[in-house]
């Protein structure tokens, strides 16, 4: 049976490269979905963990949701 996905599209900067991510979560019920993805506006930051290395591998880390930090990306 599908699940409800939210889909956080996201893109920064590292040493003048530009690259972008998607976060995918998926949730039992459509309306927790929504809620979940609903938190995330564009141009609010978003924070973002990168390979060292690799700048274009990142993930957005399960604690706190990758809601907004003071060091954070834009989203």
């Amino acid at each position: 049976m599908p699940r409800p996905v939210a889909e956080i599209v996201y893109t920064y900067r590292i040493n003048g490269g530009f690259y972008g991510g998607v976060d995918e979560k998926p949730f039992f019920f459509e309306s927790s979905a929504k809620h979940y993805a609903e938190q995330f506006a564009r141009g609010d930051s978003l924070v973002v963990l990168v390979k060292p290395g690799e700048p274009e591998v990142s993930i957005v880390p399960d604690e706190g949701h990758g809601r907004p930090n003071q060091s954070a990306a834009k989203s």
